[in-house]
């Protein structure tokens, strides 16, 4: 276990004076320690293995994926990668994907669909109309010159299809995904195959569908399928919810069901209806769209901001974004406006904020060119709805993004990562065991023993400690008294602040719910413990920075985007936005808040203060008491 960091921020620490160097290049990750003459010490390696993959959303132009896939899997990078997140036609491709299709496939799959026919109503007198709309469409380019001819066929092509329910496209991805599986598991030795396993390939060979629980247990046997998360946005009644499906919140549910929702694209599908889902009472009907509209690009960390990431471990992302046109609009602009209303949702706001979120995570971005000698395919109708593209500008597209993924490996094998800690311990600590190990062969003089052997004591420690919390659980309930023995012996492992540190962030593992409910009651009583205190303080640390983030979320980007909106209230909004990204405390969430409700002013510029204000009354409503 390595020490686990939230994946945004750590202590800045400034080395001084000369370096000693400890250890040099060991390792796959070519791990180099370096001690200042001030006691700092430089940990420098290489970019972690390439496990996770992040694909945004934009409509048609997802086809140019197969490029990335067939990249990664000529540098046998493809294989490694555990894990999937997909948004709007992200989500489908990352289902696919995730299924275990390989490039061959996965191009000819992105080749050969035909898009407009995974939009038709199964409705054979709706079908006949759409049908004859696009046969009209097809003979536009032989009369009309130019783009005018390839504008009026798209028009007549998709315009018919406007409100489709796209079952045909749930029905691809079912059975392609279900093939995928299929072969995955066939082709692998037998004897690696569990009895859990093997039940799902019977439950596919007989026409069952393939699940997130599925593809979360065939990961770990078989390396071409991975874990998959898609997003969607859930359309309750007052205001549009992030949502996300995976195997730990929906674990049955049908992968093509939930991609199928994530790529409803507003006013072109119609909005999918879901039961059952695990935030649903018994007999709920939830309707959905995109998942694009609040989260396009959906990194892990933008889903789940209080949920830690292995600060050596935190950049193994591949993010692809698409490029963007060279227009905007402005905040509050009449086009932002009008789109809101037509989608139901913030979407102007939501954008804005994921963009700024998104800067953190900038070095590991992959953006699909869509400016090419053949066109600029970053508009609506030449991009995101262009259903009728050529196999040839798609293919040029895919060999584009091709280029782009080599080029960015190429780059990223030859990067290295610094971080820096206040001491020689903090630094060994944050390395994993097989780090440990690969810095043990040099032979080096470092207290790497010690560190697994402390560490070995913990986590023995920590077992006992979630045992024994579930044994009082079983018995009269939780108290610090039946603990209190485990409690002291943690503490005396605490002997300095790095080892104090790494048991915080123990305690606060997110999957850990006996850890989180005992901290909740040493939040509430007086536990005597400096390792708990210190992994209370460490949680409400992780609470501030979700609050913080969903205020600016619902309440600071959504007023930045209101029509009319005054540049001395954009000025105010900005300023509790900043105070929001530090926010660390209670105190700190409220200050802001503070500046909001006090300063708002009216965006009527006769008034000074609105009579009744939105912005205000949520600002007053998040103040946390």
């Amino acid at each position: 276990m390595s020490n686990p960091s939230n994946g945004f921020d750590r202590p800045t620490l400034q080395p001084q004076g000369h370096s000693q160097t400890l250890v040099e290049r060991a390792g796959a990750r070519q791990i180099t320690l370096k001690q200042y003459q001030n006691g700092i010490v430089e940990l420098e390696l290489a970019l972690p293995p390439v496990r996770r993959m992040i694909l945004s959303g934009g409509g048609a132009k997802g086809v140019a994926y197969s490029g990335a896939v067939a990249a990664l899997e000529n540098e046998g990078a493809l294989a490694g990668i555990e894990m999937l997140y997909g948004s709007s036609v992200g989500a489908i491709m990352a289902a696919m994907i995730a299924s275990g299709m390989n490039a061959t496939e996965f191009d000819r799959l992105c080749d050969e669909t035909n898009l407009l026919a995974l939009l038709q109503s199964p409705n054979d007198s709706a079908n006949w109309l759409q049908q004859l709309f696009s046969r009209v469409g097809e003979m536009a380019p032989e009369v009309l010159p130019g783009k005018a001819g390839s504008y009026t066929q798209l028009l007549l092509s998709v315009l018919p299809l406007v409100q489709s329910g796209a079952v045909p496209l749930l029905n691809l991805v079912r059975e392609q995904a279900r093939a995928a599986v299929l072969a995955r598991i066939e082709s692998a030795r037998a004897d690696s195959l569990s009895p859990q396993a093997l039940a799902i390939k019977h439950k596919l060979d007989a026409g069952g569908v393939v699940t997130f629980a599925d593809l979360a247990l065939l990961g770990t046997l078989i390396p071409h399928i991975k874990r998959l998360s898609v997003t969607g946005t859930a359309m309750f009644e007052g205001r549009p919810q992030l949502v996300v499906f995976n195997a730990d919140l929906c674990p049955d549910m049908d992968i093509a069901v939930a991609t199928h929702v994530s790529a409803a694209l507003p006013v072109v599908f119609q909005q999918p209806g879901s039961q059952g889902l695990s935030f649903q009472e018994d007999s709920e009907l939830t309707f959905f769209q995109d998942g694009g509209v609040l989260l396009n690009t959906p990194v892990p960390q933008l889903i789940d901001p209080g949920s830690p990431v292995d600060l050596l471990s935190g950049s193994d992302m591949l993010i692809f974004k698409f490029e963007k046109s060279d227009t905007s609009d402005k905040r509050g602009s009449w086009t932002q406006v009008i789109t809101d209303w037509a989608v139901g949702a913030p979407v102007s706001a939501s954008r804005e904020y994921q963009k700024r979120l998104l800067e953190a995570f900038a070095d590991q971005f992959v953006i699909v060119p869509l400016k090419t000698e053949k066109g600029d395919f970053t508009t609506a109708l030449n991009g995101t709805l262009n259903f009728v593209m050529t196999v040839e500008i798609k293919n040029h597209l895919q060999a584009r993004l091709k280029q782009t993924v080599e080029a960015h490996l190429a780059a990223r094998a030859k990067k290295r990562q610094c971080f820096y800690f206040a001491s020689i311990d903090d630094a060994l600590l944050n390395l994993t065991d097989v780090m440990l190990a690969e810095v043990l062969t040099q032979g080096t003089a470092l207290p790497v023993r010690d560190i697994q052997a402390w560490r070995m004591q913990a986590s023995e420690l920590l077992r006992a400690l979630e045992e024994g919390i579930t044994l009082a659980n079983s018995r009269s309930g939780l108290t610090f008294d039946a603990l209190r023995a485990l409690i002291a012996r943690l503490s005396e492992l605490a002997f300095d602040d790095a080892r104090l540190g790494w048991l915080a962030q123990a305690l606060n593992q997110p999957e850990k719910a006996n850890f989180q409910q005992l901290l909740q009651i040493a939040g509430r009583e007086e536990s005597g413990s400096v390792v708990l205190s210190a992994a209370v303080a460490e949680m409400r640390r992780r609470d501030s920075r979700v609050i913080a983030g969903n205020i600016r979320r619902t309440v600071i980007y959504p007023s930045l985007h209101l029509l009319g909106q005054t540049s001395k209230n954009i000025d105010l909004l900005l300023r509790a936005d900043q105070l929001l990204v530090r926010a660390e405390t209670a105190e700190q969430i409220n200050q802001a808040l503070d500046l909001v409700i006090e300063g708002y002013g009216s965006r009527n510029p006769i008034l000074s203060k609105p009579w009744r204000s939105t912005t205000i009354a949520d600002a007053k409503a998040w103040r946390v008491r």
